[in-house]
């Protein structure tokens, strides 16, 4: 057993310091781009990527390690050897990525991950743009990088011969793969590793030279874009069955801001859904802080998530960028880091920027997103001391809105903030109990009267700040849920949202029936404050004249589309309606059809 631990020690070490020389290498090789980074900036680059490398590590030996298992199972003596050919194999496949990934960096601004395989379909086209010499050099890169690691190999595996097994070593071979599972995931922590927990700077190079492209390649392997389901149409179909449901740049209607360039604060609620909102319907009292503050502003009434998960709010509200039903695009970094972002919109025209969240950033590669996104100030569960923490998810709303409060007094004008709450996140704990009762429900009620609580103390506090009359703020939620009613999945009323804008600079107070969606934020703040919005492709001016009073969204594998006298509901899956209210007819099935197929299709020209 000392001699077979020995071995994977040796190997966790080597392929650990390949990629801690892949990083260098990649540093090298982009040498002029290093340089105007800032040579004091690359350390970060290794202790971010940490994380990832020690990952990636831990799946190259999971392979080793089960087949030391069944070695000892099964009395097989060719155990060494194996491993021999699994680690020049291995190395092979590591030294041609790396070769590649650098030089394919410089054409396309991101690292190797499987959207190079839809190329390597049509072959002839993929290498008519590649000169001979370049392969030939990549390869010799290649070769040397193999050759130094295999020396190092060769050298610290000399003279190993044949131990036998004994089956006293089968339970710590499985104790070990079950360890293993730690590192793989990235530790304990509730968010498995992703991507976006390299991310530290906003200079995204700095970023990418933190990925271990290894893992990226592996991981976006997984995370592939399928769009085969979603194809029913043209491409010239899709635009002339779309085009009333895109963005027109129509900046015709309502002026409600009373100043030029407002103070803005967007406050995203979790799992706040019509259906415990009393104005929107749902029952009384369990929001009476939001209830009297629809009566200030203006209120939506009749407002959508566009998804189902809180990362595909987030893009949504900042983005415009519309759900799908079966991908996130903040998961794939080369494709959200290229999405339009209200936040950088704002930063370009002089707003401080800075997002507020009790709980870790690294969930569902949020930190990318929000770094990418032109958030200049990330504040997030370890800005906060421990015993403000719930025991799953991090601190408490009252906390973070406290934190958000103190930190606007001292803020420079205009800025932009956006703080998103937690607390009404499963487990619903929370440091008050309004309702009684057992079970999720009465759990729920109380997670959401909490942050309600939060919320109507914080604007109480503001009201009485000076920058509140040049403000304006935004309170939508993240999404619906299926409680407290229990309701299905894919029916409209689990993705009715609130949304609500106040403040000062809000000069006037009243309802909007008019159906709209999340993605419609971007375009119709950007519109009030006169700034271009051509980038947003799915977002529209919700008092446009030209808006078509309608919202989609999307569940697992199906797509909802709701307007003022119908509701639909298409599943990829079953091929065929689930839901008909009101006037449906096959045109508009066609038209939700050709919405999801547009946003593959788009994803797919992203990079």
């Amino acid at each position: 057993m000392k001699q077979r631990g020995l071995i994977l020690v040796k190997l966790f070490f080597i392929f650990f310091i390949f990629f801690i020389f892949s990083k260098i290498v990649f540093l090298l090789y982009h040498w002029n781009q290093t340089i105007e980074a800032g040579i004091s900036n690359l350390a970060p680059i290794f202790w971010h990527g940490l994380r990832l490398d020690i990952s990636a590590v831990s799946y190259l030996l999971l392979l080793p390690l089960v087949w030391f298992l069944i070695c000892t199972v099964f009395k097989i003596k060719i155990y060494y050897k194996a491993v021999n050919w699994y680690f020049v194999i291995v190395l092979i496949l590591l030294s041609l990525i790396i070769a590649i990934d650098i030089e394919l960096y410089k054409f396309w601004g991101f690292r190797l991950d499987m959207t190079s395989t839809m190329y390597l379909k049509i072959p002839k086209e993929a290498f008519a743009s590649v000169s001979f010499w370049l392969i030939l050099r990549q390869l010799i890169f290649a070769g040397i990088i193999f050759y130094l690691f295999y020396k190092i190999y060769h050298r610290l595996n000399k003279n190993q011969d044949f131990i036998k097994f004994s089956f006293l070593e089968i339970p710590l071979y499985l104790l070990l793969i079950g360890f293993l599972v730690i590192p793989l995931r990235g530790g304990l922590g509730i968010a498995p590793i992703n991507v976006g927990s390299a991310y530290f700077s906003q200079n995204n190079y700095l970023n990418h030279a933190a990925i271990n492209v290894f893992w990226n390649l592996g991981n976006s392997s997984i995370e592939n874009v399928n769009t085969t389901s979603y194809q029913n149409f043209t491409g010239r179909e899709v635009e002339n069955i779309l085009k009333p449901y895109l963005n027109s740049q129509d900046t015709s209607g309502v002026k409600l801001l009373t100043i030029e360039k407002p103070n803005i604060i967007i406050i995203m609620l979790e799992s706040f859904t019509a259906n415990v909102i009393e104005p929107l319907g749902g029952l009384p009292d369990v929001t009476p802080n939001l209830n009297n503050l629809s009566k200030e502003g203006v209120f939506f009434t009749n407002f959508y998530a566009s998804g189902d998960r809180s990362d595909k709010g987030l893009v949504s509200i900042l983005s415009g960028f519309p759900a799908q039903p079966t991908f996130s695009v903040i998961k794939d970094v080369a494709k959200s880091q290229l999405l339009p972002k209200l936040p950088l919109d704002l930063k370009s025209n002089g707003y401080q920027t800075a997002f507020y969240y009790g709980g870790d950033l690294n969930f569902a590669n949020m930190r990318s997103y929000l770094i990418t996104s032109g958030f200049s100030k990330l504040i997030s569960k370890d800005d906060f001391p421990k015993n403000t923490y719930n025991s799953k998810w991090g601190s408490h709303d009252d906390v973070v809105f406290n934190r958000l409060t103190a930190d606007l007094d001292t803020a420079k004008t205009p800025f932009f903030k956006m703080i998103f709450t937690l607390s009404s996140h499963e487990p619903f704990e929370v440091p008050v109990k309004r309702f009684k009762g057992e079970g999720e429900v009465y759990k729920f009620l109380n997670s959401i009267c909490y942050t309600d609580s939060c919320l109507g103390d914080f604007v109480q506090k503001a009201k009485t700040k000076a920058w509140w009359e040049n403000s304006l703020v935004i309170i939508v939620a993240d999404h619906g849920v299926r409680w407290p009613h229990k309701i299905k999945n894919h029916v409209p009323g689990k993705f009715l949202i609130p949304m609500l804008w106040i403040g000062g600079a809000v000069g006037t107070s009243f309802s909007v029936n008019k159906v709209a969606s999340q993605i419609d934020i971007p375009v119709t703040v950007l519109n009030q404050l006169g700034y271009d919005t051509k980038m947003y492709k799915y977002s529209r001016n919700i008092f446009a004249d030209s808006h078509t009073n309608d919202a989609f969204y999307a569940y697992n594998n199906g797509v909802g589309m709701v307007n003022d006298s119908m509701k639909l509901v298409y599943d990829f899956n079953l091929k065929s309606t689930l839901l008909k209210k009101g006037k449906v007819d096959k045109n508009l099935i066609n038209i939700s059809k050709a919405y999801i197929q547009s946003i593959y299709n788009e994803l797919n020209k992203i990079k």
